[in-house]
């Protein structure tokens, strides 16, 4: 593993291994636990692994421990929306767009369930 792991894990992906990325990526969350890239990047690759379950536990796990990130809350909600539960996802997108209402990102992704849902009006107006 590289000494500059911020940039790594674009390294990884661009060569297509999610599974060695997926243990080189746990190695170096216990090295940088707060890394925010490090994290999403082992949750993109849980799901790219088809990991639904991990990547949730994942999440959860960090909410329990910083329940007021908006950053964790929007990659949860990220998570619910891939498999489609977008009940799940709507309230994590929700909940990161209260806690950080001037960061777009939770309430663009929540209107993006919405239309997804065919909810086009509720979307559009959400955006």
């Amino acid at each position: 593993m590289p000494s500059d792991m911020q940039s790594w894990p674009n390294s990884i992906w661009l060569k297509g291994k999610p599974d060695r990325a997926a243990s080189d990526l746990e190695q170096a969350i216990k090295i940088q636990p707060d890394s925010a890239l490090l994290l999403a990047r082992l949750v993109q690759t849980y799901l790219a692994q088809k990991k639904y379950a991990r990547a949730v536990s994942l999440c959860e796990e960090r909410i329990s421990r910083a329940p007021k990130n908006a950053f964790l809350q929007n990659l949860l909600g990220e998570v619910e929306a891939s498999e489609k539960n977008y009940k799940k996802a709507g309230e994590a997108f929700q909940k990161g767009h209260e806690l950080q209402p001037d960061w777009p990102q939770p309430h663009s992704n929540l209107a993006t369930i919405y239309i997804a849902q065919g909810q086009t009006g509720r979307g559009c107006q959400d955006l």
